[in-house]
């Protein structure tokens, strides 16, 4: 069993399946909740990567699928996982300065 304690990094897309004109707000409220999370993150233009532990990035995961779906009546959430057993995932090592 992996150990739920080391940081990941978690990639999400939320596609809200409504009206053209209300997908960015609905998607910008997932951000912010990123953003009030305190993990590090990037916004790219496809999706978001947040950097922290397992449990607590899938409870953030949660708390956005429940947040988009008071917004839109139906939406798709598409999540990538890097893990790893031994030791973090980091940004750095990617070669990315946050």
């Amino acid at each position: 069993m992996t150990n739920q304690s080391k940081n990941i990094h978690l990639s999400i897309q939320v596609v809200p399946l409504t009206q053209a004109n209300q997908v960015y707000p609905i998607v910008d409220k997932a951000i912010n909740l990123i953003q009030k999370s305190g993990f590090r993150y990037i916004v790219s233009p496809m999706e978001t990567t947040i950097e922290g532990p397992f449990n607590e990035i899938l409870a953030l995961v949660q708390e956005i699928h429940e947040i988009t779906l008071q917004h839109a009546d139906e939406i798709l959430i598409n999540v990538k996982i890097h893990s790893r057993k031994e030791s973090d995932i980091t940004f750095e090592e990617k070669g990315i300065s946050i």
